[in-house]
């Protein structure tokens, strides 16, 4: 098997495995040694040792992968759309939450995922969490770097340059949590909360918008992801044990819901 060595690690013929040196001011967190290994279809695997180098590692694939579509997100939940793409223009797709002007978006997420909800929020998250969404920031800032500094412009993604791609901080991941929690509920109806008027007594003033009623509501709720309709992130996933006395023994089901695992079942 011939071996290629590149800037984070070797890519292999096979595979891809990059080992990433941690940046982290804990001492225990920079001696690890943090590796993703890319199955042949490109699927990727961290292996780490604590919730920062983990989180390391995730922020650093999931960048590899996707950046333009969190740093579009990003950007979103910061409210700061309007001042990059223009006030009155829309997102490119429909998402879980909806399809609204810009100007709409950001005075929504400005609202509703401020600081001090994010700090609040954060006070009551356990320490794995917190250090795991620290290492999230600082992997997905550490792909950016290298992306920037690579010299083949021809295998980035073609967001890499632009001025709305910037890194983040741990902030920008918890307002990317709360923004989950609202998905099926306030973001449902964005134009509608920030134009909301005062109650009036004039019954000329239309403060109910013309394309809400009785029958558009299910619609208006329908989670969509751009034009498919039910779309869902459940999920089952089939291996077998590799790791312990008895390697390969087992069949072992993990079932998980809205992306995140749920429990174990195996069966001997």
């Amino acid at each position: 098997m011939k071996f290629k060595k590149t800037i984070l690690g070797i890519l292999l013929s096979a595979g891809v495995v990059n080992a990433i040196a941690a940046e982290a001011e804990n001492t225990d967190v920079k001696l690890s040694r943090i590796e993703i290994r890319r199955t042949t279809d490109g699927i990727p695997h961290v292996l780490a040792h604590s919730w920062h180098g983990l989180g390391y590692g995730y922020g650093y694939a999931q960048a590899e992968d996707a950046l333009c579509t969190l740093a579009e997100a990003f950007t979103t939940f910061r409210g700061r759309r309007s001042y990059f793409f223009g006030a009155d223009s829309r997102p490119r797709d429909r998402s879980t939450f909806g399809h609204p002007r810009n100007i709409d978006l950001d005075f929504f997420f400005q609202a509703f995922a401020n600081d001090g909800l994010i700090a609040e929020y954060q006070q009551h998250q356990p320490p794995s969490l917190n250090e795991l969404i620290e290492g999230f920031a600082a992997g997905y800032n550490r792909y950016l770097r290298d992306a920037r500094n690579r010299a083949e412009p021809e295998f980035s993604s073609p967001c890499l340059r632009e001025y709305w791609v910037d890194e983040i901080t741990v902030k920008d991941i918890f307002r990317r949590v709360i923004a989950a929690n609202l998905a099926a509920g306030y973001a449902r109806f964005i134009p509608e909360i920030v134009n909301a008027l005062p109650p009036s007594t004039d019954r000329s003033v239309n403060l109910a918008p013309d394309d809400i009623s009785v029958s558009t509501l299910p619609t208006r709720i329908d989670t969509r992801t751009g034009s498919k309709a039910d779309v869902g992130s459940n999920f089952i996933a089939y291996g077998k044990v590799q790791q312990g006395p008895k390697v390969g023994c087992c069949l072992e089901i993990l079932i998980g819901s809205g992306a995140v695992p749920t429990g174990f079942t195996r069966y001997n």
